[in-house]
């Protein structure tokens, strides 16, 4: 995984469902570390 490859790498190997889940909080402003900790909860779930 590489955060820093994209927005979002993982949303968009997983699916466009991902991708929307952490959209909106990205279009918040939602920190960075945030949004990680979030990719990784969806990834371990």
């Amino acid at each position: 995984m590489c955060p820093h490859s994209g927005i979002a790498p993982w949303a968009r190997r997983e699916g466009p469902s991902m991708a929307q889940r952490g959209y909106p909080g990205i279009h918040a402003g939602v920190p960075t570390t945030q949004y990680l900790r979030s990719a990784s909860v969806v990834n371990g779930a």
